[in-house]
């Protein structure tokens, strides 16, 4: 199980928990929806053609509780929509004026859709009873708008909302004290800068033994999502430097919600793969996430479609040198890598434990942890090249960064996904210890005035 641990947890503490959303109702089913809904659905209809009167800009900064209710919709109507021709054809910059206008133009019934299941969401949470009767609160990834309105209402409560999400093992899942999406954007991102001392302070035999627990994790981890297939012979080839550009599913919230700067990935991988093929002796082999193909049954995997048709129309020289795949066991195409170059995926990971030291684009959660080469556009990619020979291994000093990483992460920061965390998430939810607020001996309302009178 997933989150076994809290439920353990749950279980031992004797807590009273109280479900938000019931299985088998057409809420759960309204939960869902990922973007995906129908403007007839009885729970959004009214809201629906209410809002379908709105001119564009009363609905761009149309507000429910102090928020702008755009920013609540955003990122689960990009989940729905980014997949598009019209989103991917071109690089959309992270501006929410621009998202806005692209689907008011091309998307605007999901766009209505999403704002009224905002609506409705805020009804739902605001009437539930159990709202701001809990001590805590527990979501799961946080990028849905059932989330994030559950989320901003709980900013005004006394329960502490956290977020869970899994982690790549498969052993472990986050559980954040936070108000805002996990996915690449998680707060280890800068509580790591704040523990490495005290990660040096730890006994060499500790440390060691932590080591090798990181290790054997990483190789048993267990992705449900991802199975490797089993190798298969590949070409031969005679090309000098081998990158391998790993993909990522078109519409993960680890793009949309994320903290990088790359909200369309296929201008960006075509950008990559083209400032690569300026060097002659450069062979690109580009991996689409498999897991697309899931999330698109009866589309296909949209990357790998779009890259398979754009590179058919590279002149030969650059096609030969280019491919695209989707099935292929990851490790060995790790062997035959010299670079390994990513937007904010955990493949990175994988490939920094296979001795890589990878290329971020774009930003990642992981990219301040000493173990990573970051730039901010594909167009510094070419910059990068051009500044000469650059070291696609890690170094000494590379790796002992991403063992203190990988470390902090597993030991101090995410939950053992079995009843071994049970301790750790009881420490999570531990309540912050009270203290005594001192009374101020002066203040506006209790300082009676003196006057002076003066002789003019």
């Amino acid at each position: 199980m997933n989150f076994g641990a809290l439920h353990e947890f749950l279980k031992v503490a004797n807590a009273k928990v109280s479900l938000g959303i019931q299985r088998g109702t057409p809420t759960f089913d309204l939960m869902k929806a990922n973007g995906v809904y129908c403007p007839k659905d009885e729970l959004i209809a009214t809201h629906f053609q209410q809002l379908s009167q709105l001119e564009p800009e009363s609905l761009r900064h149309m507000t429910v509780r102090d928020t702008e209710l755009f920013r609540i919709v955003k990122d689960e109507l990009l989940c729905a929509t980014i997949h598009k021709a019209h989103w991917q054809e071109h690089n959309v910059v992270k501006d929410e004026d621009t998202i806005f206008r692209i689907a008011w133009d091309l998307d605007r019934e999901t766009l209505l859709c999403c704002y009224a299941a905002a609506l409705y969401w805020f009804e739902y949470w605001s009437e539930l009873p159990a709202i701001g009767k809990h001590s805590h609160a527990v979501l799961f990834s946080g990028s849905r708008i059932y989330c994030k309105t559950l989320m901003h209402i709980l900013r005004h409560t006394p329960t502490r909302c956290f977020v869970a999400e899994t982690f790549m093992t498969g052993h472990h899942f986050y559980l954040e004290h936070r108000y805002t999406p996990i996915p690449n954007n998680s707060s280890s991102k800068w509580l790591w800068g704040n523990s490495q001392s005290e990660i040096g302070s730890i006994p060499a035999d500790l440390s060691r033994q932590r080591a090798i627990d990181v290790h054997n994790a990483f190789r048993t981890a267990k992705n449900k999502n991802v199975q490797q297939p089993p190798e298969k012979t590949q070409p031969p080839s005679s090309f000098q430097k081998h990158y391998l550009v790993l993909g990522q599913v078109i519409n993960d919230y680890s793009l949309i919600s994320g903290c990088g700067t790359i909200l369309t990935s296929l201008p960006a991988y075509k950008k990559i793969i083209e400032i690569l093929l300026r060097d002659p002796e450069a062979f690109i082999t580009f991996k689409a996430h498999p897991w697309e193909a899931v999330k698109f049954p009866e589309e296909g995997n949209k990357t790998y479609n779009y890259l398979t048709t754009w590179t058919d129309k590279l002149k030969k020289v650059d096609r030969e040198r280019t491919t695209i795949v989707v099935d292929v066991n990851l490790q060995q195409l790790f062997r035959k890598a010299d670079f390994v170059i990513t937007l904010c995926s955990q493949g990175a990971i994988e490939a920094a434990l296979e001795g890589f030291k990878p290329i971020t684009v774009g930003g990642a959660f992981y990219d301040r942890a000493g173990f990573t080469t970051n730039l901010k556009t594909p167009e510094e990619l070419k910059e990068f090249i051009q500044a000469g020979p650059v070291g696609s291994t890690l170094s000494l000093e590379n790796y002992e960064a991403l063992q203190a990483y990988l470390s902090f992460m597993l030991f101090d920061h995410l939950v053992p996904a079995s009843s071994k965390g049970t301790a750790k998430v009881a420490q999570i939810f531990r309540d912050y210890a009270s203290a005594p607020h001192a009374k101020s001996k002066l203040s506006e309302v209790n300082i009676s005035p003196e006057f002076m009178e003066f002789n003019t």
